[in-house]
């Protein structure tokens, strides 16, 4: 499905089971996509996670309730997917810097809307982008699971750790979404033929597969991270001739600063 076609069919899903437990789980159920691409890309195009998002309109819902109605604190709570009254009041007083009962006394609601999402696409020659069929390619590596929300965060962090036991793991990066409820595996590793991997890492074996591969030159990681913004917020949208089509996102790095981003994709 057509990345923005993707986004505003979550969205609207999200809305209007908004109730409904596991909502963003179930949204992504809708748009046959690897759930942790899909993470990435909405949490870059929007700001926030899918369960992010689903959490901020429960509050903001919340909070309406609370001080358009006489309905009491609980029953509200309880609509909204909170089981205590403790956890409740706890989310509800970080979001909008005031607890229940002072919005009911008159506090201000901190506002959160339905997500509308209006991009300008660019085509052209912007992103050095080539679409590559490449045979397998065994890469071995050292292996930590992140939570989609914060990875952008910590990841760099798990590469300082990484290069400080091994210097030579770090040719490859693997996103790699095989845990669901938006976490996922994270390989920092280097190619492998058949040689025996050393204690600690594991191996993984890419696939078979049409790749769209994105250039990239600069600093990491702020390089690959300003890519990663341009590919969703700039190449998926509208692109009439590919989609993706797996569950890994690559990062290569070369020498000289070059690097790339590799996603996986089909013709549509």
């Amino acid at each position: 499905m057509e990345w923005i076609s993707c986004i505003h069919k979550t969205i609207k899903y999200i809305e209007e089971n908004l109730l409904e437990e596991n909502c963003a789980e179930k949204a992504l159920r809708e748009i046959y996509m690897s759930p942790m691409l899909f993470n990435k890309g909405f949490q870059i195009l929007t700001g926030y996670s899918p369960s992010t998002y689903v959490r901020n309109r429960r509050l903001y819902l919340a909070g309406k309730g609370i001080k358009e109605t006489d309905r009491k604190i609980l029953d509200i709570a309880l609509d909204y997917g909170f089981e205590t009254a403790e956890s409740f009041t706890k989310a509800f007083t970080r979001f909008h810097g005031s607890n229940p009962t002072q919005v009911r006394q008159g506090a201000d609601l901190h506002v959160f809307l339905p997500l509308k999402i209006n991009l300008s696409v660019y085509g052209g020659d912007q992103l050095k982008c080539t679409v590559r069929h490449m045979e397998e390619i065994k890469i071995a590596g050292y292996v930590r699971e992140f939570a989609s929300e914060d990875a952008r965060e910590k990841i760099p962090g798990f590469w300082d750790e990484v290069l400080a036991k091994d210097n030579s793991a770090g040719e490859y990066a693997l996103c790699i979404d095989d845990m669901g409820k938006e976490k996922f595996h994270y390989l920092i590793g280097k190619k492998i033929d058949d040689e025996e991997i050393s204690d600690g890492m594991e191996s993984y074996v890419l696939p078979e597969q049409d790749w769209a591969v994105f250039e990239c030159h600069g600093k990491n990681p702020e390089a690959i991270q300003s890519l990663d913004e341009k590919i969703w917020k700039e190449w998926l949208p509208g692109n009439s001739e590919y989609e993706l089509d797996g569950n890994i996102n690559v990062e290569w790095y070369g020498k000289n600063q070059d690097s790339a981003v590799w996603l996986p994709v089909k013709s549509i």
